[in-house]
């Protein structure tokens, strides 16, 4: 079972980009103004240094900014693309 968690974002609203571990339940995000492939770059870039031992694996959407030209992926770091029109198949989906 994934612990459920809250974030504290003081009415401040917009796209949040998350991921969180199964095994051990720590969540790693950043609220955004926008979703766009920069502020995707921007999360994997966090993610990666704040994980630099780990090989992380990164579930995602169809999202245009989760697969852009411009898109730049760390090393440590794989993303995972879901089959279009699958929301139930991230597990990140369920932390919200």
């Amino acid at each position: 079972m994934v612990a459920k968690h809250k974030l504290a974002t003081y009415g401040v609203t917009g796209p949040v980009y998350g991921g969180v571990s199964p095994l051990q339940g720590q969540l790693d995000w950043s609220l955004s103004d926008k979703m766009n492939t920069a502020q995707m770059t921007a999360f994997l870039s966090q993610v990666s240094q704040a994980h630099p031992q780990e090989f992380i694996v990164i579930v995602v959407d169809g999202a245009s900014s989760h697969k852009g030209k411009e898109l730049v992926v760390p090393e440590n770091v794989r993303l995972i693309p879901l089959p279009a029109y699958s929301p139930e198949l991230n597990p990140q989906e369920h932390t919200w």
